[in-house]
């Protein structure tokens, strides 16, 4: 319905049009009834800070500006949108405007060439996490938010701080550490055997509290 009415009023050729979502899946009951799991292969919703609570769709759209048929893996957060826009409108920023905003408009426009823009991210949804690079931290166990244990079973999710059923196990870590190019369903929790890059993030997501709880 959008693009009908962009291409009825003569804007389709010169419209940067984007769709995507503000959070991850949220499962309905009526459509997990008929077996949707809106998360996919992702572990968690909606409220979680487990991937599947913040890894969206993101579609862009923009004739002569963004080439067809590209794809681009590069890490991106919706605040980015905000300084991105402007860059693309021609609109220089206020001072402080947008401070966990960045300009992704080269990204946009050079998906496949570009380096990265974006290496660190703070995922917010009940509790708080981290991702760098590859890597997710999350200090504490479990997903974080309302991910349920019937989860599990009825979507076959696994991870090694839980039981088949979902449930917590004893002998789970207090903290938990995922490297999403190796796993990126999260299944296996990898904080004790990386414990420097365990301690580091620990000490990164202290920094960025501190910092936002000073603005």
């Amino acid at each position: 319905m959008v693009m009908e009415a962009l291409k009825k009023h003569g804007f389709d050729e010169n419209t940067l049009v984007i769709f995507t979502s503000d959070n991850g899946g949220c499962h309905i009951v009526e459509t997990m009834a008929l077996g949707h799991n809106s998360s996919g292969e992702w572990l968690g919703l909606k409220t979680d800070t487990w991937e599947g609570g913040h890894r969206v769709p993101f579609i862009a759209r923009w004739p002569g500006k963004i080439p067809t048929d590209t794809t681009c893996d590069k890490l991106l957060s919706l605040t980015d949108l905000f300084p991105t826009f402007a860059a693309a409108s021609g609109i220089l920023l206020p001072k402080n405007a947008a401070p966990d905003g960045l300009n992704m408009l080269p990204l946009l426009e050079h998906p496949v060439d570009t380096p990265s823009i974006r290496s660190e991210m703070v995922y917010s949804g009940r509790g708080r996490a981290l991702r760098s690079g590859d890597w997710v931290y999350m200090p504490y166990n479990g997903s974080g938010g309302l991910f349920g244990t019937f989860y599990f079973e009825k979507f076959g999710y696994s991870n090694s701080d839980h039981d088949a059923q979902g449930k917590l196990l004893e002998a789970a870590q207090s903290e938990q550490l995922y490297n999403l190019k190796d796993d990126p369903r999260q299944s296996t929790n990898v904080a004790s055997k990386y414990p420097e890059v365990t301690r580091q993030m620990a000490s990164r997501l202290a920094e960025i509290s501190r910092q936002n709880k000073s603005r």
